[in-house]
């Protein structure tokens, strides 16, 4: 699968999962966080729409624009092709991808610092790590987010990678010990391949994103 079709449906799936979970914890932000701005920790988070866009806007505001600059960003077809686009994806692509990632990650952050309280209330809150760490290891291998956006929740970025980052050690070590680079360089390939035919599911994949 071609890598610039991978992110693209790797980030539709990634703004779902959020939305879907976001929707879980949408009032609870209204009310608690009123006309304050997304934060995380000391850290506040502008609005960094186009020009003529208000940039300070309340959280609940930022991620419901998040969510739409998204959806307007996959209907574009001069930034998100159609999946049999003989020139595939145009040089726009990237740069709106990295630019969703960043708002998703500040949405994650502050949620984990003020929102997820209602997820351990609702019973979702292991779901929703999986999610986040499903998101995250994808930004961070395409380096879709600059790591020091990660900075606010450094501590559980830390505690969600560490098995990860153990067991490819581990898989680095036995392979060579055993069967030597060729044997490592497959077993280091990341669960996250994109295998089988992405073109024919992208349409279905955007269809079902209901951002």
């Amino acid at each position: 699968c071609d890598e610039s079709l991978w992110i693209d449906l790797r980030l539709v799936d990634a703004c779902n999962e959020l939305h879907h979970l976001w929707k879980l914890v949408d009032k609870r932000c209204a009310m608690k966080c009123g006309d304050q701005p997304l934060r995380a920790g000391p850290r506040k988070y502008a609005w960094d729409g186009p020009d003529g866009d208000d940039p300070n806007v309340c959280a609940r505001d930022y991620v419901h624009n998040t969510f739409a600059s998204a959806k307007a960003g996959f209907a574009d077809r001069s930034i998100s092709p159609a999946p049999d686009a003989p020139k595939g994806h145009p040089d726009g692509f990237r740069p709106f991808a990295k630019r969703t990632c960043t708002r998703l990650v500040r949405v994650w952050a502050h949620t984990y610092h003020n929102l997820f309280a209602t997820f351990v209330e609702q019973g979702c809150h292991v779901a929703a790590n999986v999610v986040f760490k499903r998101f995250l290891v994808f930004a961070l291998r395409f380096e879709l987010v600059d790591p020091a956006e990660l900075d606010p929740i450094a501590d559980l970025v830390r505690n969600l990678l560490r098995p990860r980052q153990a067991s490819a050690t581990r898989r680095r070590a036995s392979s060579a010990d055993t069967t030597g680079t060729s044997a490592a360089s497959g077993d280091d390939q990341d669960d996250e391949s994109g295998d089988g035919d992405g073109a024919a599911c992208k349409d279905e994949a955007k269809e079902d994103a209901g951002l």
